[in-house]
């Protein structure tokens, strides 16, 4: 068997990766993706349990561990912040799905955690209904309303700034986790029931 040559593979490399230093297929770049995106995701939800339990410092210890993930080229996103985006996302669509047909109180509850809400909560929430608003089957009453509510700011798009630091990346996951336990706590109060 002959050995492959080391400058070619080197080559071929893409410099540190978990593959040392060759390219890793399509297939393996997406797992890692989307293991890193689970990982980030298990870490944030056992964050906002610390926090509904009080343990504010395990809290962090958790949004700093998922805010270590570096950023994934090949998604274009902050794991971290990506998992806290379908996080809230997941959350609103949960309650509009399972909303009756001519039921609007899911987006009762929708804006008013956008009108409570300020800074990068309130920047996601209005990412996420924008979202809802165009992907999602919507009444002529709940269009207009969420249209109304949006107004026409320019939307931000967090996850995707490659030049934050795992600090900054830290601080915003934890407002979107906030973001989370602000909706679970509005929709509960208005008789929503969420899936858990």
């Amino acid at each position: 068997m002959t050995d492959v040559p080391a400058d070619f593979l080197n080559s071929m490399g893409t410099g540190p990766s978990p593959f040392g230093d060759l390219t890793p297929s399509a297939r393996q770049r997406r797992a890692i993706s989307f293991d890193t995106a689970d990982a980030c995701t298990n870490l944030l939800v056992k964050a906002a349990t610390a926090l509904r339990n009080g343990d504010e410092v395990a809290a962090q210890r958790f949004v700093h561990r998922a805010a270590s993930k570096p950023f994934d080229r090949r998604e274009g996103a902050w794991p971290a912040l990506y998992a806290a985006h379908m996080m809230i996302f997941n959350l609103v669509v949960d309650a509009l799905e399972g909303s009756a047909q001519d039921d609007d109180s899911w987006l009762d509850v929708c804006l008013a955690v956008l009108e409570r809400t300020e800074g990068t909560a309130r920047d996601e929430m209005r990412r996420v209904l924008a979202i809802v608003g165009s992907d999602c089957e919507l009444t002529r009453r709940e269009h207009d309303r969420l249209t109304s509510a949006l107004g026409t700011a320019p939307l931000v798009h967090w996850d995707e700034d490659a030049q934050l630091d795992e600090e900054q990346v830290a601080r915003l996951a934890a407002s979107i986790v906030g973001l989370c336990l602000a909706f679970i706590d509005e929709a509960e109060a208005a008789g929503l029931a969420l899936p858990m």
